[in-house]
């Protein structure tokens, strides 16, 4: 189903383009539509965190990913990044035809064209086509090492039968995950904040059930609690930070001048699915402290390079102050 940004998807639509657009489904299935244009997968192609990383490294591969058909890739090279079938990033027939067949899990009929049952369709199997790679080492073509680049299928997998039940983010057709700051927000709850001493402060909360560690997916991102004396958090004095950290890598094979692939994991400090409570004890010889909750999608103290301003990578989940 998917090369994992080997090559573009080719549907057997490519004669028809007026197929390919998420609007000609738009009419008989309204709701979906709606759910789809509500997820991540619509804004794939769009979001800032993609564009800003792609434009240091317009590389064929990550579009292969981002806006994955054929047509999409052939108006990428024709137009630059100004084509409206682009900015559909994975649209209904990237995941729903091939050879010119709508895939579904049931049957039905559909004025798109044949159905074909797919029996496994939207199970976890399928999503690790996309979501389980390793580092590249080449380009043209694309070579890929035996490390993991995104991990999340493999996590899932070696996170015990108890999870065997868990789709991956599905809501309808409205995708969600980390990118999703309400959803990240839903992930934690039961916060508390004690001052145990005059110099000494415990905080304690809860965390959902997770089929996967947690971040996970892209490098650079993580979770971190965080302590200053002031509320901007100006000066950080303590950090709990939840991350995979790697090591630098070399550059592979045709690999960007100043870039840096074939890494390796060092350490991986994210939440385990089976982590319930995060319960930490800091020093707080001050008062008051300030300590907060973030979500970042680019960390850049884990190496990445950023320039898009920190509320466009860093979301606040939570935060207080102790007396």
């Amino acid at each position: 189903m998917f090369s994992q940004g080997r090559t573009p998807i080719i549907t057997g639509f490519e004669s028809t383009p007026e197929k390919l657009s998420a609007s000609y489904c738009l009419e008989c299935h309204r709701e979906t539509h709606g759910e789809w244009e509500r997820g991540m997968h619509a804004r794939a192609w769009s979001n800032a965190v993609f564009q800003e990383a792609f434009a240091q490294e317009r590389r064929e591969w990550c579009v292969n990913c981002h806006a994955p058909l054929a047509a999409q890739n052939a108006a990428w090279h024709a137009e630059g990044s100004r084509a409206a079938i682009l900015h559909e990033g994975i649209n209904c027939v990237a995941c729903h035809v091939r050879e010119g067949h709508i895939l579904t899990r049931r049957e039905g009929a559909c004025d798109g064209g044949p159905v074909r049952i797919h029996a496994d369709f939207g199970e976890a199997d399928f999503c690790a086509g996309c979501h389980q790679f390793n580092f590249p080492v080449a380009f043209q073509p694309i070579r890929y090492s035996d490390a993991p680049m995104q991990n999340t299928y493999a996590e899932w997998r070696d996170s015990g039968s108890k999870y065997e039940g868990y789709q991956c983010h599905y809501a309808g057709h409205e995708r969600g995950g980390s990118t999703n700051s309400a959803r990240m927000s839903d992930t934690f709850y039961d916060f508390s904040v004690e001052r145990l001493s005059p110099a000494v402060a415990h905080i304690a909360f809860h965390a959902v059930e997770r089929g996967h560690l947690l971040p996970t997916g892209d490098l650079y991102r993580s979770v971190a609690v965080e302590a200053a004396y002031d509320p901007d958090f100006v000066e950080i004095y303590y950090r709990r930070r939840w991350a995979r950290f790697f090591t630098s890598g070399q550059r592979g094979q045709d690999a960007p001048a100043g870039m840096h692939w074939n890494r390796r994991l060092s350490r991986n400090s994210g939440l385990r699915p089976e982590t319930k409570l995060i319960s930490l004890t800091i020093d707080a010889p001050r008062s008051p402290v300030y300590v907060r909750l973030v979500r970042n999608l680019h960390d850049q103290d884990l190496g990445g390079l950023s320039r898009l301003r920190k509320s466009e990578r860093m979301t606040v989940l939570w935060s207080t102050a102790i007396y």
